[in-house]
């Protein structure tokens, strides 16, 4: 079983309720300490499926994981669900600064996504200051976005 196997199971599953009922239950499952690591993130990347607007305070917390891996889904979830609220831009923005390159490559890309003029400078910073190459271009192009979403 691959991965995209796993995920498309979820989908099925949460296709099967109604939002009404599979968000509680995603939120839940991401949100719970005693949920397998793996459940977890196939929740988070669920979540930004779905693009539930509800989902992204349990999202923004989910930035802070110890699991680079848990950071990085729930940065491009939280791009994906689109809401540019000030609490997701700063949990973004910090997320360029991460430690662990994917989180920096995701956060870069999600706020390409949101097209948030104020995050503009710090995605230029990174797209001349990071050590990997592929993160300096995933910022530059989501400089680019922005420019085009002005």
């Amino acid at each position: 079983m691959t991965p995209t196997d796993d995920v498309n199971g979820w989908l099925r599953r949460v296709r099967a309720l109604d939002a009404d009922e599979a968000l509680p239950l995603l939120l839940a499952i991401l949100g719970g300490a005693q949920e397998s690591p793996g459940d977890r993130l196939q929740a988070a990347l669920v979540l930004g499926y779905l693009r539930d607007p509800r989902a992204v305070g349990t999202l923004v917390e989910a930035m802070q994981a110890a699991d680079p891996v848990m950071r990085a889904q729930a940065a491009e979830s939280l791009g994906l669900i689109g809401a540019a609220e000030e609490r997701v831009l700063r949990q973004l923005i910090q997320g360029l600064n991460d430690e662990d390159y994917f989180v920096r490559e995701c956060s870069a890309k999600a706020l390409g996504r949101l097209g948030s003029p104020e995050a503009a400078p710090h995605l230029e910073r990174m797209s001349a200051a990071d050590p990997v190459a592929s993160n300096r271009e995933a910022a530059q192009r989501a400089v680019e976005s922005l420019r085009g979403s002005a």
